[in-house]
């Protein structure tokens, strides 16, 4: 008898993946329900790389912490949140690492890459690209670490909504080889710079 799959499910406590539940990672096939299965686990994840990537076209959830080496591809027309965190409360010590969410259609109106509804979630080395809006904040107490937005209408995008009086402070943390440049192109006083 041979072994022909290896799913690390398999090992107590660790983290679930798209392919316990059915993910392809073609690129071609469908993987949203895969995806929102993995999610719906409340389990720590894990996101393999695949050459293809995920294909999805419809909201994915994500409850914990977990890591993401592959990429995750909205489908041409999609006009919706991609990675929606909310509904979490407050959870010190969420974070999500790695997520690369990229769109087929170049700035689709109404397409969100990355989402944060929750406070006190961290990603890291998260990037978004070709969407209307790269990475939205809705929250508090987020922390973005080495994240990028590229080719989106709005790379990123802080709100407050009704329920809170203000985002107070926004801080940008840079090394202090750049820190020069970045103050000359923010002059606005409710930035804090810090290194």
């Amino acid at each position: 008898m041979s072994l022909t799959k290896v799913s690390f499910s398999m090992i107590t406590g660790a983290p679930v993946t798209p392919q316990d539940f059915g993910a392809v990672g073609d690129g071609v096939a469908n993987d949203t329900a895969a995806l929102q299965a993995m999610f719906a686990t409340n389990k720590p994840w894990y996101i393999p790389y695949t050459s293809g990537g995920y294909l999805v076209n419809g909201i994915l959830a994500p409850k914990t912490s977990g890591t993401c080496n592959g990429f995750i591809t909205a489908d041409t027309a999609y006009a919706d949140v991609v990675i929606n965190i909310t509904g979490l409360g407050y959870q010190p010590n969420t974070k999500i690492t790695g997520l690369d969410i990229r769109c087929k259609s170049a700035r689709t109106a109404g397409s969100v890459g990355i989402r944060v509804n929750s406070p006190s979630i961290v990603l890291d080395r998260c990037k978004a690209s070709t969407f209307d809006y790269g990475i939205q904040v809705w929250s508090y107490s987020i922390a973005l670490m080495n994240c990028n937005a590229n080719l989106c209408k709005t790379n990123l995008s802080a709100y407050a909504p009704s329920s809170t009086s203000e985002i107070n402070d926004f801080k940008i943390i840079v090394p202090l080889n750049i820190r020069a440049e970045l103050v000359t192109r923010v002059l606005q006083p409710q930035f804090l710079l810090v290194n």
